[in-house]
């Protein structure tokens, strides 16, 4: 399910974005029409029969991820029409789930916070603050969950973001805005999707900026300014949910501006003409036939204040210390039981993926001329051995259990070829920073 919603989210975050900041056209508009059909057909396809959304078909409803669907539907009825009793009666289930103390606690075996004595308070402001998305407030439910959260522990900043955007008044903001230090919020948790370290600390300070936007501008400002410095070079924020909530939160400060922008490029003093025209879009400019070795100075000047980002790629020999190094509580192996082959042969890519994480990625390469059977990948997601699959060109991308996964498919050569394969990486997906390696590997197809 939420992985589901990490394909369909996305497009609703962007969708807003871009209508909020006026550079929605319509053929942009009606792309992202089509993505939210389809996402919501499939999402549908896991609302459990007592109510609430389950981690998969036929599972019963769990608390977060039915607060997190509900945030999705709420935002998504913000750009695209559908039946709103899909919204009713999910808020109706998460309004029953509720005990009596005023809290909501993960059900169905996944309780995110499940190793904190205390998880009941970040899982309760999260769903209060699902609800009061969707459109509740001021109602008894509310009501309960706020006077329990009043008297909770709040010294960790992303606790204290969630309280924020839950339940906005001025002790909580207060409070959230101690906790930056220039800019950034950083937590000592993992978020409720098990993201951790610097990734944990970007949902932390987009969720910060989401809830000061309004009652500390000058503060969310700074935040929004390093979310834009910690974009990578695709212009995302590695994780799902580290975008989605990015993107919010450069929306809440006003991240776009329906007024045409002129820009001057200068590099190693020497200006580029038409690099940039004037234009209320984004706008990009390939520098590298400017660049010197060494150093570089690159100006850019604005008709005012704007986002700006410089992305660099460069290839670096493999050598010894690119060998597969591990990470605790992450491991990865790909063999391939030849690698001489001859053509009309077979061959098995094993792969083995050890892992203590909320879902976890594998990007295993596939050798150059070789057609993949997919009939025993389809038994591989039948037998919930793996979650899901995709092919690109050059790789098999698996969504695996947290725990990871052992798991062998075949390939056909079609032809004769002598080629290093490309690296396989394996990596946690609300972490993607926590990733192992294993390098190129020499394969050989020789002909009949």
């Amino acid at each position: 399910m939420e992985q589901t919603i990490s394909v369909a989210y996305p497009n609703v975050a962007l969708h807003g974005y871009l209508r909020e900041t006026g550079q929605l056209t319509r053929e942009t508009e009606a792309r992202l029409n089509e993505a939210h059909r389809t996402g919501l057909q499939k999402i549908l396809s896991f609302e459990a029969a007592g109510g609430g959304f389950g981690w998969y078909g036929g599972r019963e409803g769990n608390a977060l991820l039915s607060g997190y669907c509900a945030m999705f539907l709420a935002d998504l009825a913000k750009v695209f029409e559908f039946d709103p009793r899909i919204l009713e009666r999910t808020i109706a289930w998460l309004e029953k789930a509720q005990d009596s103390r005023g809290r909501w606690i993960g059900s169905d075996g996944h309780a995110t916070w499940q190793r904190l004595s205390d998880a009941e308070i970040p899982c309760t402001a999260y769903v209060a603050w699902a609800l009061k998305r969707a459109g509740r407030d001021d109602t008894v439910v509310l009501g309960r969950a706020e006077q329990f959260l009043r008297t909770a522990a709040a010294d960790d900043a992303y606790v204290a973001a969630l309280i924020a955007n839950a339940f906005p008044t001025k002790p909580n903001l207060d409070r959230l805005a101690k906790l930056g230090n220039e800019g950034v919020w950083s937590t000592k948790l993992s978020s409720w999707t098990r993201s951790r370290d610097g990734a944990a600390d970007l949902e932390t300070t987009a969720l910060a900026v989401l809830a000061l936007a309004n009652s500390h501008p000058s503060l969310a400002d700074l935040g929004a300014g390093w979310l834009v410095r910690a974009r990578d070079s695709y212009g995302g924020w590695g994780s799902t949910q580290g975008t989605v909530l990015a993107l919010r939160a450069l929306a809440a400060t006003g991240g776009g501006s329906r007024d045409k922008i002129g820009a001057r490029l200068q590099v190693n003093g020497k200006d580029i003409p038409n690099a940039f025209i004037e234009s209320d879009a984004a706008q990009s400019f390939d520098i590298s036939p400017y660049l010197v070795k060494g150093s570089n100075e690159i100006v850019l000047e604005a008709s005012r204040r704007v986002n700006a980002q410089i992305a660099g790629r460069y290839y670096v020999p493999w050598g010894t210390e690119d060998m597969m190094r591990g990470v605790e509580g992450l491991n990865l192996r790909v063999a391939y039981d030849r690698t001489e082959v001859k053509l009309g042969e077979t061959v098995r890519c094993s792969v083995q993926v050890e892992a203590d994480a909320f879902m976890v990625m594998a990007e295993v390469a596939i050798p150059p001329g070789c057609t993949v059977d997919s009939s025993g990948l389809e038994d591989l997601v039948r037998r919930r051995v793996i979650d899901k699959y995709t092919q690109t060109g050059r790789s098999m991308i698996f969504y695996l259990p947290g725990k990871g996964a052992t798991f062998s498919y075949a390939l056909k050569p079609r032809y004769p070829l002598k080629v290093a394969l490309p690296r396989s990486v394996a990596y946690e997906y609300y972490t993607p920073d926590r990733r192992v390696i294993v390098p190129p590997q020499d394969f050989e197809v020789r002909g009949q």
